[in-house]
């Protein structure tokens, strides 16, 4: 069987779609060709969209012109929606893409089809349409919605916000909405609808009712409606479509007839006068003589007359083609069993037979839907079933072949032919997970009988992929051996390598580690050749495994190859991710200068692809940054990077990445603010989104940073009862568990919880005992060179050789401290301890000639309270929790609005940006400038200091 050797349909990066040229068209790909607009930096981020649907449908320069109808569409551009609606065949397509001919009015065109159910599909379209009519800057929100955690509501509102920056009139029509059955499409078309700046004006066509809120935009005149009554054509209109469009002639009285006979219906005028052609004056007038009835007999009749008037060839042709939503030669050649293509296309638009063109040069079509539909009816009635599943196998082939695999796997689901739908499925289903499309993949999935999916691992794998993307690690042990049931009974060599890899890779994230660097290594030999994806994957984890085993040149130079299987891969963002593994892997070792080098690259790199509108996965790397300023000693640049981070990340959807962020950001609340609210907000949202998501790993990493925070002597927190909790759980003293909660996403202190372990011991009296598990700790840091571990151990050494009253000892971890942590600039964790050690180690430096070293770790003490507030604040607290607060602050309602209010109150319970705008439907930006605004009425520079001087006025409720 021939398959064809290139796609039926034009796939384009938006920056093409935007300019409206065809893929095929030469000038599309030369830069200077006229007209043409430069691919913008952003544009190789955003996953390529199908051009002809953006396209105006081409009308005939003959057709009938509607003057009455078109001051309807240009009045309704005033307001923020009209709707023409009214059954098939009525001409809603015709008469809006002739009106924008005439009136030359520039509009974009989304043409809707069943494929369009999905939020963020829908929403891709719809700004890619206006960015054709605009000059709205619609790539960063494209940008956006490549992110795989997207929120499209979000996004929806930050398109209004940019129509109504613009000023601009924009038109955007959205042709066929009867196709989308989504509600959540529908709900997001209404708020468009609702939030319409002025210049913003939506045409909408349907066949049916839309699920819109009509009666409320009717009653206030926001609504203009075209009906099938007006619709209608006139006796005039009719005679100027059959005497100059259709090129016929008939009597008056005949004319009155079949106007009457179809009641001004376009689509039965047309079928009528196809079947009129060639028909003298007597005959014609007695063929609308006998031309009655309602629609489905007139449907019906009418298919009879115009395909009994055609060749056998060219009804062949149709009935076989019936069945694609679009046809070009490649495809309808495969389909028809025939090389003429092309030609039947050209010769069925010539002679009027329903054929719509979806692009200007002519090259793929698609049929009038009612065409269409009784093409279809005819080929269930007229071709044996055997034949009609075997047309569908061929459309799957040849749409596989132009890499269209959604319409491939669907017209394979149609045949039942499960083996070709899972292929088309699998083909497709990593570029979703790369872009985010979650939903979609599922959905698809769905259309396998269950049956199907137990029985082939491939898919049971995949479906357990996008189930752990937006869940936990931990409780899906269970899935996991269904897929291996299933491998069992159906062996494939490459489901089962990326189920070894995952199961692998899931068992580290739970803590696991015995085992684990066989189990990786196996893993990624044996995805080499099979899954890239996993390959990946695997590689990233091993490098992980390495460092908790101090192998740091192992570990980087796995991550290296990892970094270079990334950037291979088709997707751009997941060679950044790639990029930043490196810089996590170097900051884990204690390299921070070099992971802060790689950083500085990739943020400049994300700068230039997405500008200010990053994908949500960019908080990781954010993320990164804030610990490098942390060890540096900026507790208030470290702050703003993880709160940017903060803004991206959405629980709700990525719960995996998240917990990594607001573990990291109660760390940076707890060494910038650690007697304010904000670190027990921090926590507290921290506990809540671990909690939604079941990680274990996380928690356990944030009892131990809970515990750390407390230990300091400038936290208000009590770290009696945490220090007792914590020692009593199972496996705290084993010192390779410990290792391994000490490595986390991205941290470069592994030693961390074995030097709170130490700390805790010290409090309980076993100082000897506590000593030296914190020298193993610096001796094995000496070992890896891990600089920033080498300055946090002996600075814990240096606070028990205070304790017990070791002068020597004190002097020679101070010394020691100052020569390794001048190095890379590394005064954060000074922090975390008394003045004794900070002003010893100042001293030492500038002694010793490191004025940069001991600034730096001034720095850090002047940002950070004096120790002697902890017991003010502790004071503080018992006092308010025997007897309230005394005083009350003086109108503090004048302070803030109403939303700034609002917005406060959802701040101080812990959410995020996004989270704070879903609740209150705007977007994250908008959160951010109303909290900016808040900062300045305040006076403060942060969200936790705003929620603590809010609280300290009593505008949150009783004062903190």
């Amino acid at each position: 069987m021939p398959r064809p050797p290139h796609s039926d349909v034009s796939v384009l990066s938006p920056a093409v779609a935007a300019s409206g040229r065809h893929a095929l068209d030469p000038a599309a790909s030369r830069s200077d060709a006229p007209g043409s607009r430069p691919a913008t930096p952003a544009s190789s981020a955003i996953p390529q969209l199908l051009a002809t649907k953006l396209f105006v449908p081409v009308s005939r320069s003959a057709w009938v012109a509607r003057e009455r109808l078109d001051l309807q569409l240009e009045q309704g551009c005033s307001g923020p929606l009209t709707l023409v609606c009214a059954g098939a065949g009525f001409g809603k397509t015709t008469l809006v893409a002739d009106w924008l001919r005439r009136s030359k009015r520039t509009a974009g065109w989304y043409s809707l089809d069943s494929q369009d159910g999905d939020s963020r599909r829908f929403l891709r379209y719809l700004i890619a349409a206006a960015q054709r009519a605009s000059a709205i800057a619609a790539d960063p929100l494209l940008v956006e919605l490549a992110a795989v955690a997207s929120d499209p509501d979000l996004i929806a509102i930050e398109f209004v916000n940019a129509v109504a920056e613009l000023g601009d009139p924009v038109t955007i029509v959205l042709d066929d909405l009867h196709l989308v059955e989504d509600a959540a499409v529908h709900r997001l078309l209404a708020f468009l609808i609702d939030a319409a700046p002025p210049n913003l004006a939506l045409i909408v066509t349907s066949r049916v009712e839309p699920p819109l809120p009509l009666p409320r935009l009717r009653a206030r005149g926001l609504l203009t409606e075209i009906r099938a009554q007006q619709l209608r054509f006139t006796a005039g209109e009719t005679r100027v479509f059959l005497r100059t469009t259709m090129g016929v002639d008939v009597t008056e009285t005949a004319l009155v007839k079949l106007e009457v006979r179809t009641e001004g219906w376009p689509v039965g005028l047309q079928m009528a006068a196809l079947s009129l052609r060639g028909r003298d004056l007597g005959t014609a007038e007695a063929f609308i003589d006998g031309f009655a009835g309602s629609n489905r007999y007139v449907l019906d009749y009418l298919m009879d007359e115009v395909l009994s008037g055609l060749d056998d060839e060219i009804r062949r042709f149709v009935l076989a083609t019936s069945i694609l939503s679009r046809l070009s030669a490649p495809v309808v050649n495969h389909v028809a069993g025939t090389q003429r293509g092309q030609q039947i296309l050209e010769q069925l638009e010539n002679e009027n037979l329903f054929l719509v063109p979806l692009d200007d040069c002519r090259q793929t079509f698609r049929y009038h839907h009612l065409f269409g539909t009784l093409l279809r009816h005819e080929l269930r009635n007229t071709v044996p079933a055997v034949q009609v599943t075997r047309l569908h196998q061929l459309a799957s082939e040849a749409l596989d072949v132009a890499q269209d695999y959604e319409p491939a796997f669907l017209h394979a689901t149609q045949a039942d032919d499960w083996d070709r739908a899972e292929t088309a499925y699998l083909k497709q289903h990593d570029l979703r997970m790369l872009q985010g499309e979650i939903d979609r993949i599922n959905a698809l999935l769905r259309h396998f009988p269950d049956d199907e999916v137990r029985r082939r691992p491939a898919l049971l794998f995949k479906q357990l992929c996008a189930h752990d993307r937006v869940r936990s690690w931990g409780p899906i042990d269970e899935r996991i051996e269904h897929v291996r049931q299933a491998l069992r009974l159906t062996p494939h060599a490459q489901t089962e390598a990326e189920l070894d890899a995952f199961a692998a890779i899931v068992r580290l994230k739970n803590g696991h580690v015995d085992g684990m660097e066989h189990a990786l290594v196996k893993a990624y030999e044996s995805c080499a050749s099979r899954s890239p994806l996993m390959y990946n994957m695997s590689l990233m984890h091993l490098s992980l495994l390495y460092l908790a085993d101090d192998r740091r040149e192992q570990a980087r130079s796995v991550a290296s190859r990892a970094q270079a299987v990334t950037r291979a891969l088709d997707e751009p963002f997941y060679g950044l991710w790639g990029t930043w593994w490196t810089a996590v892997v170097d900051l884990t070792a204690g390299e921070i200068d070099r992971a802060a080098g790689t950083l500085d690259g990739l943020n400049a790199e994300l700068d230039r692809l997405y500008g200010e509108h990053r994908p949500r996965n960019t908080a990781m790397a954010w993320a990164s940054y804030a610990q490098v300023f942390y060890e540096r000693g900026d507790l208030e640049t470290a702050g703003r990077w993880i709160d940017r981070a903060l803004e991206l990340m959405d629980p709700l959807q990525d719960p995996a990445n998240t917990c990594g962020i607001v573990t990291t950001h109660a760390m940076a609340e707890a060494f910038r603010d650690p007697l304010g609210p904000g670190l027990v907000t921090a926590l507290n949202y921290a506990n809540r989104v671990l909690e939604q998501a079941g990680m274990t790993y996380f928690a356990a990493r944030l009892q131990v940073l809970q515990l750390r925070i407390a230990l300091s002597p400038r936290s208000a927190l009590d770290p009696a009862p945490l220090a007792r909790a914590w020692l009593a759980s199972p496996g705290v003293r084993d010192s390779t568990a410990l290792v391994f909660t000490g490595v986390p996403f991205p941290n470069s202190r592994r030693g961390s919880a074995q030097l709170v372990l130490a700390r805790c011991l010290a409090r309980q009296g076993a100082l000897d005992e506590a000593t030296g598990l914190a020298q193993r700790c610096l001796e094995q840091a000496r070992d890896a060179h891990r600089e920033p571990c080498v300055v946090a151990s002996n600075l814990v050494l240096a606070e028990l050789a205070l304790q017990g009253g070791h002068r020597d000892a004190f002097d020679a971890a101070i010394r020691e401290a100052v020569q390794f942590g001048q190095r890379q600039r590394i005064a954060g964790p000074f922090f975390e301890h008394g003045d004794d050690l900070a002003r010893a180690a100042i001293g030492l430096a500038s002694r010793e000639g490191h004025l940069a070293y001991a600034q730096a770790v001034e720095r850090v003490m002047t940002s950070a309270p004096p120790v002697d507030a902890r017991r003010a604040a502790l004071v503080a607290g018992r006092r308010r929790t025997a007897g309230g607060t005394s005083g009350r602050p003086a109108e503090p309602t004048a302070v803030l609005s109403e939303r700034e209010l609002e917005v406060m109150h959802l701040v101080a319970h812990g959410l995020s940006n996004a989270e704070v705008g879903r609740k209150l439907f705007v977007a994250p930006s908008t959160v951010k400038k109303h909290l900016e605004h808040v900062y300045n009425k305040l006076g403060v520079r942060r969200r936790t200091q705003a929620v603590a001087k809010a609280q300290s006025l009593g505008l949150l409720g009783t004062p903190a």
